[in-house]
């Protein structure tokens, strides 16, 4: 119906056929304009999307090396305490060996 009003209306109107060339072509516009960004969006989620991705391969890369560098000083701790552990029996077999050694002023198994 709104097809025909226009038909009529354009067939006594001169200026309509002049109001219907611009429309088209301001509708082309628009579409022209509308891909343009389009594409431009496209562009830039992708460029969002590698972004993204590179981010998260960095912070699995980092997240891993955390837990290496965390495993690694518990290694190092462990093995201090243990160290530490052998100090002491070897001062307790000291101290019971050699009691005068505990003295002031004395050497230490440690010394020697």
């Amino acid at each position: 119906m709104t097809n025909q009003f226009l038909q009529r209306l354009c067939s006594t109107n001169k200026h309509c056929r002049f109001s219907s060339q611009t429309s088209r072509e301001t509708i082309s516009r628009i579409a022209d304009y509308a891909e343009a960004t389009q594409h431009e969006n496209r562009k830039h989620v992708t460029q969002l999307t590698e972004e993204l991705l590179n981010e998260k391969q960095y912070g699995l890369m980092a997240e891993r090396k955390l837990r290496q560098v965390r495993a690694t000083g518990l290694r190092h701790t462990e093995h201090l305490a243990q160290e530490l552990e052998l100090l002491k029996s070897q001062v307790r077999t000291a101290s019971a060996t050699h009691p005068e050694d505990l003295e002031l002023g004395k050497a230490t198994s440690f010394d020697s």
